[in-house]
């Protein structure tokens, strides 16, 4: 494995399920490698949004939403978690913006549903 290979370590992150720390170290090192890969920013919101670090995570789903505008599954997931911490009119936005981009997406309708059902 070449280490400096961002893909490379954004993707043995996504291996290391059992290893939330290796997890994290990998997908850190991706972006710091390239700090535009949005991936990497998609999956360590992910990880660090279960261990309850919100803030963090929401940061990181925003940059990689600014990395990659087209990016729906990290708009839904942010979305998600404005959900959560009962920011509605900001989650609300976010799921319009997503609709915007692409109206038959399954996980976009799919949580638009239940965020609308949850009001």
């Amino acid at each position: 494995l070449y280490p400096r290979h961002a893909s490379a370590n954004n993707n043995l992150g996504t291996l290391m399920t059992n290893d939330s720390q290796l997890q994290e170290l990998y997908y850190r090192r991706a972006m710091n490698i390239t700090p535009q890969h949005a991936k990497a920013h998609f999956n360590l919101a992910n990880l660090i949004s279960k261990q309850g670090k919100t803030s963090e995570a929401e940061t990181l789903f925003r940059r990689a939403i600014v990395i990659q505008p087209d990016y729906i599954d990290a708009r839904v997931n942010l979305a998600s978690l404005l959900s959560d911490l009962e920011r509605n009119q900001e989650a609300l936005a976010i799921y319009q913006e997503s609709l915007d981009l692409d109206r038959e997406n399954p996980d976009v309708l799919n949580n638009y549903g239940a965020f609308l059902a949850k009001l």
